[in-house]
């Protein structure tokens, strides 16, 4: 039996979406430094990764959309979770999905599905 285990290392960080005017520019030195510093050599299997992420309540009735209220935001960014329940008001924007896909992850995940 051998003592190598296949596994994926990954090391990500994030850019709050009302830093970002127009694009996205990561320099890749500083992800290459890191990668040698971790993994003590350059993998051939290297790829980058870009997407978003956002945290919303989903009716589970309707499939529609509705933004976390400031204050649940406040909660998420203190506690790392909400424990409250949302209303049935109108705060949020509430949206159809265009697609009909939830996505794949859910909040808090950090590895890929």
């Amino acid at each position: 039996m051998s003592k190598w285990e296949l596994t994926v290392v990954e090391n990500a960080g994030e850019i709050p979406a009302s830093k970002v005017k127009d694009e996205i520019a990561v320099e890749t030195r500083p992800l290459l430094i890191d990668i040698k510093a971790q993994l003590m050599l350059m993998p051939k299997t290297l790829v980058y990764t870009v997407g978003w992420r956002a945290l919303v309540w989903q009716n589970k009735e309707t499939g529609q959309f509705k933004d976390i209220t400031d204050k649940e935001h406040d909660e998420y960014i203190r506690t790392g979770t909400i424990n409250l329940t949302p209303t049935d008001g109108t705060d949020g924007t509430e949206t159809e999905p265009a697609n009909g896909d939830k996505g794949s992850t859910e909040i808090g995940d950090t590895t890929s599905p």
